[in-house]
């Protein structure tokens, strides 16, 4: 059974209305809290749903699209050192990273192409052994031509690694610490189509790379 409502006065009228005023203003804030979190939902369904499309495409070999390489230099050793800067490459020995820093200040860039072949100990190049500036010879040394040693002594080296014949990579940054025979240019580096000769130290007997982009600069 229904009963009418009866409004004794004025007063009664407008406290009706400003309660139904209130009543849909609650009413308006609840939709408006329940669309939020709606929102929220559906923004973290669908993260979920990208990461594991990236997951499932990552596990099944699927090449994923590469980041935009806008970012970096185009010249390869400014690339190369942005990216080691920026820790791409792990965490850098001191020299390393004023190196890089050095280079970049300068604004360097590659210089042409270098050839360059390799000592070890098998050669009668033992680590640690002596270096024509007294240096033992290491991981971190190269050599050039005997007479460019007054003008490059110290100064920096890189050469973009490059993929040998033993499928090894040679090259990334060095300091020239030590020289070779003058010969070497015409015996590698004419021969091979380069513009410069250069040899790395590594600890194994490693083969040549015929040829490589490089830069040189001076240490900081």
């Amino acid at each position: 059974m229904r009963y009418p409502i009866r409004i004794h006065d004025a007063d009664e009228l407008g406290w009706m209305d400003a309660r139904g005023d209130l009543y849909r203003e609650l009413c308006a804030r609840r939709r408006a809290r329940v669309g939020r979190v709606l929102m929220v939902v559906a923004g973290v369904s669908l993260l979920a749903l990208l990461i594991l499309l990236a997951t499932r495409a990552a596990g099944e070999g699927v090449t994923l699209p590469a980041p935009d390489p806008a970012a970096l230099p185009d010249d390869p050793f400014q690339r190369c050192a942005v990216k080691a800067l920026r820790g791409d490459y792990g965490t850098l020995a001191d020299w390393q990273r004023r190196g890089y820093q050095a280079g970049l200040a300068a604004g360097v860039t590659v210089q042409g192409t270098a050839t360059v072949t390799t000592y070890y100990p098998q050669e009668g190049f033992p680590r640690g052994q002596a270096t024509r500036s007294g240096a033992g010879v290491c991981e971190k040394h190269a050599a050039c031509l005997r007479r460019e040693w007054p003008r490059l002594r110290g100064s920096y080296v890189w050469v973009q690694p490059t993929t040998n014949s033993q499928g090894r990579l040679v090259g990334g940054l060095r300091q020239i610490m030590d020289t070779g025979a003058n010969s070497n240019h015409r015996r590698f580096g004419t021969r091979m189509g380069s513009d410069r000769w250069l040899d790395y130290w590594y600890p194994t007997p490693t083969e040549l790379v015929r040829r490589a982009p490089y830069a040189i600069w001076e240490a900081d």
